[in-house]
């Protein structure tokens, strides 16, 4: 059986538009080594960290990141770009923080109206706390960006 990280090195590299011949252009790599690195059952070729960075920042596909996180209990959150920070952008990163904490705090009170809590529940509920803790890391962000010292 396949692990996720072996899936999303194969998905990513295969996945992207015009597949493993495309992106080892991109790569300045020979498409059937690449191939090769990204076959799971190939045991002569295998993939290093610094090429699946390349491959993530070429394909802008962050599934090889993702399943590393998952294999070790960990989470990935994108963090924002932030150029061009104003005081009106960090008003409105503060304003959509406390709009995704109210998010989390209306799922759970539908989840819990009837005392129990379904599968389907859990997941908006994650799906809201995700949204929020994204939301606050990005008004970290930009007010680490402000910091004048």
């Amino acid at each position: 059986m396949l692990s996720e990280l072996d899936m999303a090195v194969y998905r990513t590299v295969h996945d992207f538009p015009g597949g493993a011949k495309a992106l080892a252009t991109y790569l300045s790599v020979r498409p059937g080594t690449l191939s090769n690195k990204a076959d799971p059952a190939c045991d002569t070729h295998h993939l290093n960290l610094s090429e699946a960075l390349a491959i993530m920042l070429v394909s802008k596909d962050f599934r090889i990141l993702r399943a590393l996180a998952l294999e070790t209990n960990h989470g990935v959150i994108q963090l924002a770009n932030l150029t061009g920070v104003s005081d009106m952008e960090l008003l409105d990163a503060y304003t959509k923080m406390n709009q995704e904490l109210g998010d989390v705090a209306g799922a759970m009170g539908r989840a819990f109206a009837d005392r129990r809590l379904t599968h389907a529940e859990f997941n908006e509920i994650s799906r809201e706390m995700f949204e929020a803790i994204n939301a606050t890391l990005e008004l970290r962000r930009r007010l680490e960006a402000v910091i004048d010292d």
